[in-house]
C-alpha cells in the first residue's frame, strides 16, 4: 500500500509528465511481477486521495495528475474500475472528483475500446452523478462523449 502511495505522492511533486508517467510505469511492472496486488493499489489510491481538497490548495493539477496516474493502473489491469465505488465519496462534495476521475477516464480510453470501458464502468455500478454535479458539462470538458456511461 505504502509504495503505491509514495509513488502517487512522487509522481504528483514531479514536474515532467514524461517522469510521472515512468513512475506509474513502474508500479504497474511491480503488479504484472506479482510483488503488488490489486489491494496494494486500492488500499495506497486511497490514502493518496484523502486529503485531495486541501492538496489540490498547494497542487492545483493534483486530481488531474493523480487520476492519470490511476487510470493507467486500472488500463494495465493493477485495480478493477469498482475501487471507485468506495472511498471517494468525500471528493465531490470537496469539489475534487471531476478533476480526478475524467483524467482517469482520458487516460483508460487511450488503451481501452470505449465500448469496453463503457463495460468496466457499468459492472463496477458507477454512475457519474456520483463524481460530477453536471454530468454534461463533465463528459463535454473531458471529451468523454464516446463512451456515454450514463
Amino acid at each position: 500500500m505504502k509504495v503505491v502511495q509514495y509513488g502517487l505522492m512522487v509522481a504528483l511533486e514531479t514536474v515532467k509528465p514524461g517522469t510521472r508517467l515512468k513512475t506509474g510505469t513502474l508500479l504497474a511492472l511491480m503488479a504484472e511481477k506479482k510483488i503488488l496486488t490489486p489491494d496494494h493499489f486500492e488500499r495506497g489510491m486511497r490514502a493518496a486521495v484523502v486529503d485531495l481538497g486541501d492538496i489540490s490548495i498547494d497542487f492545483p493539477n493534483a486530481g488531474q495528475i493523480l487520476g492519470e496516474s490511476m487510470g493507467l493502473f486500472v488500463a494495465k489491469s493493477c485495480v478493477s474500475l469498482g475501487f471507485l465505488s468506495s472511498g471517494f465519496s468525500h471528493l465531490k462534495e470537496c469539489g475534487t472528483a471531476a478533476k480526478l476521475v475524467g483524467p482517469l477516464l482520458q487516460t483508460m480510453l487511450k488503451t481501452k475500446e470505449p465500448n469496453v470501458l463503457k463495460a468496466e464502468w457499468q459492472a463496477a455500478g458507477l454512475k457519474l452523478a456520483d463524481f460530477a454535479s453536471d454530468t454534461a458539462k463533465f463528459v463535454d470538458r473531458y471529451s468523454l462523449q464516446a463512451i456515454n456511461l450514463d
